[in-house]
């Protein structure tokens, strides 16, 4: 029998409140998690862009000099390299393609009128579906 003096909770509204507090703590949960996911994905795709744009100097400063270069792959490093310098570039993150392929590439600008048609495609080993692709012409005046 219950008295009106008695004072407490009922069971039924303890577990209410821990039901509550559980649909509370999940989608908080939630919402950090997907957060720190969206976070790393634009890290990424930064990352990715700044490699892009750093391979893109350096391959203007090659053609730049107006030497026979080349850009030679494999599944580590890619290699550009001419007669005076060799620049060799680490392959940690990303998978790189120039113009279409992985194949090694042997440029003249002095033949070519001086300029190049870059397509650059890199594709991150961590999140598969972020990538950069870049297309420019490299000129020598």
């Amino acid at each position: 029998m219950l008295h009106s003096s008695e004072e407490g909770f009922t069971l039924i509204e303890v577990l209410a409140v821990l039901v509550i507090g559980s649909i509370i703590t999940i989608l908080t949960f939630n919402i950090v998690s997907s957060g720190m996911e969206n976070s790393k994905h634009i890290q990424e795709k930064a990352l990715i862009q700044n490699e892009s744009n750093y391979l893109l100097v350096v391959l203007r400063e090659f053609h730049k000099r107006g030497e026979e270069y080349s850009i030679i792959f494999n599944d580590e490093e890619m290699i550009i390299e001419d007669v005076n310098q060799k620049h060799t570039l680490v392959f940690n993150n990303y998978h790189y393609i120039i113009n279409g392929g992985t194949e090694p590439i042997s440029i003249s600008p002095k033949d070519n009128d001086k300029s190049l048609r870059v397509n650059l495609k890199l594709i991150s080993k961590r999140y598969p579906h972020i990538e950069q692709i870049t297309n420019t012409i490299l000129h020598r005046l």
